[in-house]
Order: C-alpha cells, then structure tokens, then sequence
C-alpha cells in the first residue's frame, strides 16, 4: 500500500535496463534507503501530530490537498498540450 503504480513501473524500468550487479546493487539499495526513509516517518508520525495539534492537521491537510489540487490540473494542463489542444 505504500508503493504506487508510478514507483513500481520506474523500479521495473530501471531494473530492466540494467547491465550489471552493480546496477541491480545501486536499485536496491535506493529501494531499501526510501523503505528506511518510510518507516522513520511513520515512527516519528505520532510525535508530529501531538505537536501540530488538531488545527495544525487541519491547516497541513488543506494546503497538501490545494497542492494536489495543482499538480493534478497541471498534469491534464500538460496532456491537453501534448495532444495539440490549448496554448
């Protein structure tokens, strides 16, 4: 659940193209340093929450949400030009 399409069809990209061990070394060891990355923040999650507070939440979660909101409009934005449709 943590990974998404995106990451695991880079991972079989990069995988795919490599030619050696130290190739195959070099992904997973980028796979294990994000997985070590991944779960210090769920342990240090609890910790940032007590410290923002409900309100903090709330204010993080809208200004995430308008984030994705932007990049989601950007990505159709960059489709519609990729297909000739807008300026």
């Amino acid at each position: 659940m943590i990974v998404g399409p995106g990451a695991i069809t880079t991972i079989i990209l990069l995988a795919g193209n490599a030619t050696s061990a130290a190739d195959f070394g070099a992904i997973a060891g980028v796979l294990m340093a994000v997985l070590l990355i991944t779960f210090l923040a769920f342990l240090v999650a609890p910790t940032i929450e007590r410290a923002l507070g409900k309100t903090g939440l709330n204010i993080v979660t809208r200004v995430l949400g308008m984030l994705l909101a932007a990049l989601a409009v950007q990505f159709v934005l960059d489709g519609l030009r990729g297909f000739g449709i807008g300026g």
